[in-house]
């Protein structure tokens, strides 16, 4: 789960620079789109942070639920 977080974060900062890039290049960037931007980009990496923990929660509780079954 940490490699998925972490290539999954990686792509998301990736994305952003790269729309910053393409912005402040054309000229059309402001600060609010950089806020804006910056606040998207937060709020997606924890969503993907908060995945990864309940995918880590679930995988947990539905093995040992697993192991309590073939006892």
């Amino acid at each position: 789960m940490k490699r998925l977080f972490t290539i999954s974060t990686w792509m998301v900062i990736s994305t952003y620079l790269f729309l910053l890039m393409i912005g402040w290049f054309r000229g059309t960037l402001s600060s609010r789109a950089i806020v804006f931007m910056t606040v998207i980009t937060v709020l997606i990496i924890a969503i993907l942070y908060g995945l990864t923990k309940l995918i880590r929660y679930v995988d947990r509780k539905l093995y040992k639920e697993l192991k309590r079954m073939m006892k």
